[in-house]
This record gives C-alpha cells, sequence and structure tokens, in this order.
C-alpha cells in the first residue's frame, strides 16, 4: 500500500508550508488526485489520519478530489476525456492518443489559521 508513503510525504509537505507561518496551523487539506495517477482515493483517505497522528497535522481535516483525465488525439485533434480502462479518443474510436492530464497528486489547497496579532493598547 504506497498510499501510507503518499499521506506520509503529504504530511511532510503541509509542515513546511507551516513552518514558513510560525504559529499558524492547518485547518484543512485538499488534495486532487489524477483518475490515472495510480492512488487509490479511498486508502490515501484512510492513510492520511495514521500519518497525521502525533504531528502538527494532527486533527486536520483532509478533502481528495478526484481529476478527470484527458489526452489528445493523435488522429483527429481531439481533446477527449478518457475514462480508464480505456484509453481512446471518443471522437474517433482512435487508441493513438497523448495523456495530457489526469497522472497527478497535488496539494490544491491548505486552509490555515494564523496566530492572533497582539493588539496595542
Amino acid at each position: 500500500m504506497h498510499e501510507l508513503s503518499i499521506a506520509v510525504s503529504t504530511v511532510e509537505s503541509v509542515e513546511l508550508l507551516l513552518r514558513d507561518h510560525p504559529g499558524a496551523r492547518a485547518l484543512s487539506v485538499t488534495l486532487s488526485i489524477g483518475a490515472i495517477s495510480g492512488v487509490d482515493p479511498e486508502a490515501l483517505a484512510n492513510a492520511l489520519p495514521i500519518a497525521s497522528g502525533n504531528t502538527a497535522l494532527e486533527g486536520t481535516r483532509f478533502h481528495i478530489e478526484t481529476a478527470k483525465a484527458t489526452a489528445r488525439c493523435l488522429d483527429c485533434g481531439a481533446m477527449p476525456d478518457i475514462d480508464p480502462p480505456v484509453f481512446m479518443c471518443g471522437k474517433c474510436s482512435s487508441v493513438n492518443i497523448e495523456i495530457s492530464t489526469g497522472r497527478d497528486l497535488l496539494i490544491r489547497n491548505v486552509e490555515m489559521e494564523m496566530p492572533q496579532e497582539p493588539r496595542g493598547r
């Protein structure tokens, strides 16, 4: 299950971001997983609370979005969405396609709570 190592890397990346904002804490993290990234969204969702336990992200809410996979047909030029496991052009049915998107795993957003600035008297 490589999703646990992905979860650990995600937590480490967000912790690095938090170091740039002393006193801040992460409220939520949104991840975008490409449809053909090879990452199981459910397994990752289960691994994130484990990976974030006893870290600065313990208690952080994690949201996972799935991003469509798209391709460019090298025969007709169409830019179809592709629906794994079928990798073919939806317009001309060619399998001569070039994958454009859908392989990524991105930290799309980190919602942080910043420390309160002391108020002047």
